[in-house]
Order: structure tokens, then C-alpha cells, then sequence
């Protein structure tokens, strides 16, 4: 690795999803014939133990139960969330599950705060979050993992038999911009199961100046809020219609022209639609709106890094920082952009003021470019020891082995001493 290599490359590996990442297996096409009941007449085999079947305990035969066929049905999650004053949000909040360090938006609240969703839907959230930037376009910022989640056509995967499921390790979580909540571990669940998880409270986080909820929202006229509902309401459909939700955007942003929420919203479906240039004029129309609204703020970050706008990425995420300091995300992209840029000492205090937040450990990716700014230094056993960091938390990933490889090759060359290599006793 040279000392002066770009971590664009690298950049990459961080955001975009990991090849390495391992697919369940999902099988054909499930076989929905009765699991129980008389054999049809002329379809007898006697004597015979049929392939697939097992002995009846009350003495006939019965089909083995085949859990892709379980996961046909399915398994709903429903509930309300509520802010901490008793109100529910003004605006769509974000239901996700995260399992195995995947993230999946899932659906969102209405008016009311309610919300029902379907863990074995294999269909891509149509009215996804901007965070997630068009099925994973962006990935999880730190260790490479895209929103193809664990559940869908693969939840047979997990299944316990009769209609249960182990989802140990799996939460489910509502997002809202300067708010947060309890997970709501999700274990094992059955199809059968009562599926209200109850009310989930959302309490704002201290220190946030910056607002959820835009105030341009409470100004819009009546026509311009009608508008902006029919457009959420076709997104929170299975299989929207792009066309019908823009121009109903159009028609609330035309009323109210300073409609940040809509301006938003009209960003995240050209997103949905692959028109990354119309989304950028939205969200950047939602930020000149109402600057304090956060909404808009990490989806024009990513698409800034997307485009290596080193500059622009540390400009918004010095802004969104300001308003909402609990982004831990931000502090990865700041320190991105200003590697790139050449300013290593900006980017080493935005990895030190990541490293200070409680869920730093979620983002990997960071010990990997605190490295670089080591190599960048000629710092080798301070990069040798950052490296391995990362290298603990994803061992079985491309980069990691480049990386031991590396520190091996240090080592060989008498750059580092062997005390500092010790994890990395050869390549792979």
C-alpha cells in the first residue's frame, strides 16, 4: 500500500455494498400442497415412505413441514410510536429492523403513529429513507454492508418450525432526526402471534438544535398539505407510482414554495426514479427552506460523496454537527472529506470526536482511515495498530486481508517492529 494512496479506493469498499457479504441461500420454488389431511384417491404409495414425508403420529402420513412454505405467510409487526410529550410525529418516521449489523428500512408511521409492517416482504421499501439512498447505493458507513437485509425471501433461513422464527440478535427501531428510542428486541416470534409490539416512546436528545419537524410544515396552506399527503400516501405503497407522487409534490411545493418537508420528499422519490441531479436540486431546496429542518442534510452528504465534493461534504456535515451533534455518521464523512482533501488533522479529530460517541463501534470503517492518515505520516505502528482494529471487528472481509497482508509486509521490512504485528503473523 503506498503511503500516498488515495482512500477513494478504499471509499469504495466503505460505502458501497460488500460483495463479501454472505447470501442465504433461497432455495426453489416452495411447495404449498396440503401439510396434513387423506391422501387424494390414486395418488397412494403404499408401503412406501414418500420423499419429504414423515410418520403421522396418529398413523397416517404426513408432508414435512418445508419453511420456505411457513415464510409464504405473513409474519406482521404492527404498532404506534409517540413522541415524549404524548403527541405522535408530525411527519413519516422511519421503521427499521437491524440484524447482524444490517440495516433495513421497513416502512413508516401515518398521521396517527401508527405503523404495520411485513418481515417477510421481499420487496424493496418503495418510499425508502434518504439515508439509504436508493436500495444501498450508500451502504452502512462504516463496515461495507448494503440494506439487503436478513429477512424477505431468505426468512426461512431462521425458521424454528411451526410458523416460528429466531430473529435473537435482530431489533426492531424507529429513526427520527434528533430523537431516540429503546429497541425493541425482537427474538422469537411466531406467524401466530399477537403482532402489536406496543407503543414506542421517542425522546429528544439533548444538546439538538435542529428540527425534525420543519416549521415551513405548520405554515403550509391547507391545499399544499393535501397535496404533500396524497404523495405520501401513494409512497407508502408496495408499488407506488413515481409520476403521480411528483406532481403531487409539484403541486404542494407550487403553493408553498417554502415546503421543506416537501422539497424533501420530492428529493428521496427521484431518488426511487435514479434521477440523482432532480434530487439534489430537492434537497437542496428543503436545506435553503429551512436550514434547521435535518431531514435533508445526510442524503446530500452521501450524494456529495458520491461525487468526491470533498469540500461540500465538510461543509454539511460541519452543519448537520451544529444542529444534531449525535450523527455519528457525520463525523466518519467529515473526516472522509477532509483526508481527501489533504487536511489530516481535521480528519484525526473528526475520527477522535466519532470515538468519544457510544455507537462508534458501528462504523469500522473508521479505524481503517485513521490508519491511513498514520500511513500518510509515516506513522507505520500507529497505522499497524489501527489497522488491526479494524481487522477485529471484520475479520472476513477484502479489505481486512489486504490490510494484514500489509502489516506482515511491514513487519517483513523492518518498518514496524514484530512486537506490533503480533495479530498478523503472515499474509493470506
Amino acid at each position: 500500500m503506498s503511503r500516498t494512496s488515495s482512500f477513494v479506493v478504499a471509499l469504495s469498499l466503505v460505502l458501497a455494498p460488500a460483495a463479501w457479504t454472505q447470501q442465504r441461500s433461497r432455495g426453489g420454488t416452495a411447495n404449498t400442497a396440503p401439510t396434513t389431511g387423506p391422501t387424494a384417491p390414486g395418488n397412494t404409495r403404499p408401503d412406501n415412505t414418500q420423499p419429504g414425508r414423515s410418520t403421522d403420529p396418529f398413523g397416517g402420513r404426513s408432508q414435512q413441514p418445508d419453511p420456505r412454505t411457513d415464510f409464504q405467510r405473513p409474519l406482521i409487526l404492527s404498532g404506534k410510536v409517540l413522541l415524549d410529550d404524548g403527541v405522535p410525529p408530525g411527519e413519516p418516521v422511519t421503521v427499521a429492523t437491524v440484524c447482524d449489523g444490517q440495516r433495513v428500512p421497513r416502512g413508516y408511521t401515518n398521521s396517527k403513529g401508527n405503523f404495520t409492517i411485513d418481515l417477510t416482504s421481499s420487496h424493496n421499501m418503495a418510499f425508502a429513507d434518504a439515508s439509504s439512498s436508493g436500495s444501498g447505493m450508500f451502504g452502512n458507513p462504516g463496515g461495507g454492508f448494503g440494506t439487503s437485509g436478513p429477512f424477505g425471501s431468505d426468512l426461512a433461513s431462521r425458521s424454528a418450525g411451526l410458523g416460528r422464527v429466531n430473529l435473537f440478535g435482530c431489533e426492531l427501531v424507529v429513526e427520527l432526526a434528533g430523537y431516540r428510542s429503546k429497541p425493541v428486541q425482537l427474538g422469537t416470534r411466531s406467524i401466530f402471534d399477537n403482532p402489536d409490539i406496543g407503543t414506542i416512546i421517542m425522546r429528544r436528545l439533548a444538546g439538538v438544535v435542529g428540527a425534525s419537524i420543519s416549521i415551513t410544515s405548520l405554515t403550509a396552506p391547507k391545499k399544499a398539505k393535501k397535496a404533500f399527503q396524497k404523495a405520501v400516501k401513494e409512497m407508502r405503497k408496495k408499488k407506488p407510482n413515481h409520476e403521480k407522487a411528483l406532481k403531487e409534490l409539484e403541486k404542494s411545493v407550487a403553493g408553498h414554495p417554502q415546503y421543506a418537508a416537501a422539497w424533501n420528499m420530492m428529493g428521496v422519490v427521484q431518488l426511487q426514479m435514479q434521477n440523482a441531479p432532480a434530487a439534489r436540486e430537492a434537497f437542496e431546496k428543503a436545506v435553503k427552506a429551512d436550514e434547521k429542518y435535518l431531514s435533508p442534510y445526510l442524503p446530500l452528504i452521501k450524494m456529495s460523496l458520491r461525487e468526491q465534493r470533498w469540500d461540500d461534504v465538510s461543509r454539511m456535515t460541519g452543519q448537520l454537527l451544529r444542529l444534531n451533534p449525535h450523527v455519528s455518521e457525520a463525523y466518519f464523512y467529515n473526516a472522509i472529506a477532509n483526508f481527501n482533501a489533504g487536511r489530516l488533522e481535521e480528519a484525526e479529530k473528526a475520527i477522535a470526536d466519532l470515538r468519544l460517541r457510544d455507537d462508534a463501534d458501528k462504523i469500522p470503517g473508521s479505524h481503517h482511515l485513521l490508519g491511513m492518515i498514520f500511513v500518510k505520516r509515516g506513522q507505520f505502528g500507529q497505522a499497524a495498530t489501527a489497522f488491526r482494529a479494524y481487522m477485529a471487528v471484520e475479520p472476513d472481509s477484502p479489505l481486512a486481508g489486504k490490510l494484514k497482508r500489509q502489516v506482515y509486509e511491514w513487519q517483513q521490512l523492518g518498518v514496524i517492529q514484530p512486537a506490533a504485528a503480533t495479530a498478523s503473523a503472515g499474509p493470506r
